[in-house]
């Protein structure tokens, strides 16, 4: 694509993200050996769905690959005894050091200096950690691969024991915050559309008996799961073990097949999110994006869904792309300043857009959307890199300046720009 942006001018936004990052968000030595990648000061740890970050930048300097590698392993070292993987990882020095940043997160004065603490509440796997495990291992194939598909076959055991309470064979969502998508409309029936609730007598591990909606069956938290499993059955390939490839292949088309069936709406053709009496939840949400991100969707629905929804002005293809939920769904509500996947379009899915533009034949609207992103940022008087952007006038909210997955964003896009 031929850019009318000039080097010149994003050169000194790059060079600020550069030393950003190298300053602020690559530490070390607070509580795990090797070094990883901060989100922001506002997150102030490591979180599952950001494993995406450390991969990234890792492509883009490959000599930085122990980075990626260490990301991994945190939160794989710290799956617990029946399989569970925690969804964060926050340092305790960082939130020491910010005040009221640590009783935000737990509820606490102060933390033990110098190492992490491990929270397991809700699953918030945006992007699956097989897949990125297995980029990380080809980034680095010295590194131990059955080690990594031990661990994560023990992850789809406790999902299957401990999220299919309806047997349907689909990953449940307890609590809106499973997904990550804070303050959208699609949960907006749900009793604990955020956190599960922690009442050991009102919930059982956060199972939410009491609320109409919940457990639900969500799109997104489905096609990460049949991503994990299609990365498992490489894993297992590339280990020898072809009997073993062969039941994830198979496991992981029951989970496409049971989504087909549970989530997808013949007549308009999207996904929705579908409650515990089997009625479909018809938010459109940019949820359906992971689909994409997953590589589930065929080719032939892919484009429809794009064409569609993705592309189209009064959906998804707004001047800034891609608002969490379509801009003329009832539910796309500027709800909140900040920190709101009902309304602003997210640092998160411009991130993804990586991992499923090109490889769905969508090169050059990936390349346009580059541009217009670098447009938004890379000017003066505006929060630095920040997580989200007003999706009609580009202006971009109050929340989390310095946002890593921004920044990764704009950095990968100013290299493929050739700018």
């Amino acid at each position: 694509m031929k850019t009318s942006l000039k080097t010149e001018d994003i050169r000194p936004y790059r060079e600020e993200i550069l030393q950003r990052i190298r300053e602020k968000h690559i530490r070390t030595g607070r509580g795990h050996d090797g070094r990883l990648f901060l989100i922001s000061t506002a997150y102030p740890g490591y979180w599952l769905e950001h494993l995406y970050d450390s991969v990234a930048w890792a492509k883009l300097y490959p000599e930085d690959t122990d980075i990626a590698v260490s990301q991994a392993r945190l939160f794989l070292e710290n799956q617990r005894e029946d399989g569970r993987i925690p969804y964060c990882i926050l340092d305790n020095d960082l939130m020491n050091s910010i005040p009221g940043l640590t009783k935000a997160y737990t509820g606490l004065e102060s933390c033990p200096p110098g190492g992490l603490t491990v929270r397991y509440f809700q699953l918030q796997e945006c992007v699956s950690a097989a897949s990125l495990c297995l980029d990380i291992w080809r980034l680095d194939p010295s590194q131990d691969l059955k080690w990594f598909y031990d661990r994560l076959c023990r992850w789809d055991e406790w999902l299957c024991k401990n999220r299919m309470t309806r047997g349907m064979g689909l990953v449940e969502t307890f609590c809106g915050f499973d997904t990550g998508h804070d303050r959208s409309g699609r949960f907006a029936g749900m009793k604990y559309p955020e956190n599960p609730c922690k009442i050991e007598a009102e919930y059982s591990y956060g199972y939410p008996v009491d609320c109409d909606e919940a457990p639900l069956i969500s799109p997104d938290i489905n096609a990460v799961f049949y991503g994990s499993r299609m990365a498992l059955a490489e894993m297992a390939e590339l280990l020898g073990m072809e009997e073993e490839a062969a039941g994830w292949h198979e496991k992981a088309a029951q989970v496409k097949k049971r989504l087909m069936e549970v989530c997808f709406d013949p007549e308009t053709r999207f996904f929705y999110d579908v409650d515990k009496h089997d009625r479909m939840i018809r938010v459109k949400s940019i949820s359906i994006t992971t689909l994409f991100c997953e590589h589930l969707l065929d080719r032939e629905l892919a484009d429809e869904i794009y064409d569609r929804y993705l592309a189209a002005p009064d959906q998804f293809g707004t001047p800034f792309p891609f608002p969490g939920t379509a801009v003329s769904d009832p539910a796309w509500v500027q709800n909140y300043s900040g920190n709101s996947w009902g309304f602003y379009s997210q640092g998160n899915v411009a991130m993804r857009t990586l991992r499923w533009m090109e490889y769905y034949g969508r090169r050059e609207e990936m390349l346009a959307m580059m541009e217009t992103w670098l447009r938004a940022w890379c000017r003066p008087g505006i929060l630095k890199f920040g997580q989200e952007l007003h999706p009609i006038t580009g202006e971009p909210s109050a929340c989390s300046e310095w946002y890593s997955t921004t920044m990764l964003y704009l950095l990968t896009a100013m290299k493929t720009l050739g700018i």
